[in-house]
């Protein structure tokens, strides 16, 4: 099973920007749970193809001063199955 990780780059009130990578290439989405844990903003696809040792994932449209909880999700670039 593949494994990733998620950082933090950077955030304003209604943004946050991530450096996530994985051990394989990965097709990326990321989203915003908030506190009723349904997803409150998506990101566009991205691919990670290892060429670089990050790829950067922007989520925009977020309410200033609410906790969210990141999540990160791939799918083997090609493969249509999520891990």
């Amino acid at each position: 099973m593949p494994t990733g990780s998620v950082t933090l780059y950077s955030s304003t009130t209604t943004s946050l920007t991530m450096h996530v990578s994985w051990d394989m290439p990965m097709t990326v989405t990321c989203g915003v749970r908030d506190g009723s844990g349904g997803l409150a903003q998506v990101s566009a696809e991205e691919d990670f193809t290892g060429a670089r040792a990050f790829v950067e994932v922007r989520i925009t449209g977020l309410v200033p001063f609410t906790q969210y909880t990141v999540v990160c999700i791939g799918a083997a670039i090609g493969d249509s199955i999520l891990t």
